[in-house]
């Protein structure tokens, strides 16, 4: 019975083991394209997962992801939304916005 439990435990801790080895952490920042200043509290997330996360004050996100390639969408209000293709440890510098133009007619 202990030598099963032994087992057991064993088997867990590689199981998540793993896990940790097959993920991996994109980082980046998120600016406004015209005054290169930090948007917080943008959304970056990767399409068709449930893996998402915001900007801090100074723009910058981490964004632990499974392995394999991914489309990271970014978005602020009032801007225009910014689409990204990324693979496995590929880091951002930065993610420039563009402010949304309204016309008024």
């Amino acid at each position: 019975m202990k030598n099963l439990l032994s087992i057991c435990l064993l088997a867990c801790s590689f199981l998540f083991s793993v896990e940790s080895i097959a993920q991996y952490t994109i980082s980046g920042k998120v600016v406004d394209s015209e005054t290169k200043l930090p948007l917080e509290g943008a959304s970056v997330f990767a399409q068709n997962t449930t893996s998402g996360t915001i900007t801090d004050k100074e723009g910058d996100f981490n964004l632990r992801l499974n392995r394999g390639g991914y489309q990271l969408i970014i978005s602020y209000t009032g801007y225009e939304s910014k689409q990204l293709n990324i693979v496995p440890y590929q880091n951002m510098r930065s993610a420039f916005l563009h402010p949304m133009v309204i016309c008024n007619e």
